[in-house]
């Protein structure tokens, strides 16, 4: 009905592929896995993803996955990894992948390495 009217929709709240198939097939432009719930409950959500994936495009290529629910870092590159070209990303989750320990050592030598060069901050 909304997508007759012009209103894209997002399938969300998605814990398998046929239900994402389902929620395609009605007309929703996105389906929505919730990746890391799937594995809570024992499931592989990356699978899961895979799954859905090869499923739209065989019976709503119209639709697209747009993973989500991500709790870890390693989740959602494999995500990535296993072909899905989009995903919700928790900034907790973003945070994670940007500040590790090596990531923060080297900017700190990076910014001492600039004050000894330069004595400031900036230019």
């Amino acid at each position: 009905m909304l997508k007759k009217e012009g209103i894209t929709t997002l399938g969300t709240a998605v814990y398998s592929a046929a239900q994402g198939l389902l929620a395609a097939l009605a007309g929703a432009k996105y389906v929505a896995p919730y990746v890391n719930r799937v594995d809570a409950q024992g499931g592989d959500g990356i699978r899961t993803v895979q799954e859905l994936q090869a499923l739209l495009e065989m019976h709503a290529p119209e639709s697209m996955v747009l993973a989500a629910s991500f709790k870890t870092p390693r989740q959602a590159l494999d995500c990535l990894l296993a072909g899905c070209e989009s995903i919700t990303l928790p900034l907790d989750v973003a945070q994670q992948m940007l500040n590790t320990p090596a990531v923060e050592s080297a900017i700190e030598k990076f910014e001492h390495d600039w004050n000894a060069a330069f004595g400031t901050t900036h230019l």
